[in-house]
């Protein structure tokens, strides 16, 4: 009787171990521009391995729709929710129609977190793992009204009250980065209205298709990504997607290259420190 005891105690030990980890972290999926089905199968494959609760997209996302690949759909199927910064390739009401967006399709639910589902409006944010999300549409057609959504959720914290760290997704860059003669965008006259409160830890853009590390000097010292596609178009053939990691004390990314083309060494997506809660939905 002691030694079965003993036999159930240390199974129990073993089986507990690994929730205790997963409790630890938790992880969320960014990708880019997705204009080819070239390497996106590959891609929706790791992605559901990994089997993150949610995925990011910065925009100009054809590709996740196309029947033949089938991403979005398997996604959702594996209980993966898709949120997207809407891109040049997805905005107005023709690409909207076409692609069946808005793209909140995984639960016939209206919560607070998918309004814009319902408002017909593609930027609104979330909170997860002591994360605020904010995302933003940069192909607007209401320039205004996101504006001033920006300074309520941005610079009046209505939709953070706990004034969580937040990142920032976006498809144009020049929004927020104020450089080559372009800009202040709608979210650099937010932010600079509130150097000293606004909570911003990083943003990441999409459009580009070039890895690069915007200077600190255009986005009012916010570090910022100009992120590779994760699919290729024209002569942009180096593709990957990140993987963002959440521990109690950090936000790491690991840049998945799928299509290597000379990008490995482009550009660092750093660490963002603070105080996370991983594993909190």
């Amino acid at each position: 009787m002691h030694l079965t005891a003993c036999i159930l105690l240390a199974a129990a030990a073993v089986l507990t171990v690994p929730t205790t980890c997963c409790a630890e972290v938790s992880q969320f999926v960014i990708i880019s521009d997705t204009q080819n089905i070239d390497g996106v199968d590959q891609m929706v494959r790791e992605i559901i391995d990994l089997a993150p609760p949610f995925v990011i997209s910065v925009g100009d996302v054809p590709s996740l729709f196309d029947p033949s690949v089938g991403a979005f759909r398997r996604l959702c199927e594996a209980g993966i929710e898709v949120h997207i910064a809407m891109g040049n390739h997805d905005a107005g009401p023709k690409h909207r129609l076409r692609y069946r967006l808005p793209p909140w399709l995984c639960t016939g639910e209206i919560d607070q977190t998918q309004r814009f589902v319902v408002d017909n409006k593609y930027y609104y944010s979330f909170n997860r793992c002591g994360i605020h999300f904010c995302i933003v549409d940069t192909c607007t057609d209401d320039v205004e009204a996101e504006t001033e959504w920006l300074e309520s959720d941005l610079g009046q914290h209505v939709n953070n009250p706990d004034r969580l760290p937040t990142l920032v997704f976006m498809h144009y860059p020049e929004w927020l980065a104020k450089e080559g003669g372009r800009g202040p965008g709608p979210i650099y006259r937010v932010l600079e209205n509130h150097r000293d409160t606004h909570t911003v830890k990083a943003a990441f853009n999409g459009h580009t298709h070039k890895g690069r590390n915007v200077p600190l000097e255009a986005t009012l010292g916010i570090p910022m990504y100009w992120l590779f596609p994760s699919a290729p178009f024209g002569s942009d053939l180096h593709t990957e997607y990140v993987i963002a990691t959440v521990s109690p004390d950090q936000i790491s990314f690991e840049r998945k290259i799928i299509l290597d083309h000379g990008g490995a060494d482009a550009f660092t997506i750093h660490p963002v420190s603070g105080t996370f809660r991983p594993g909190e939905n």
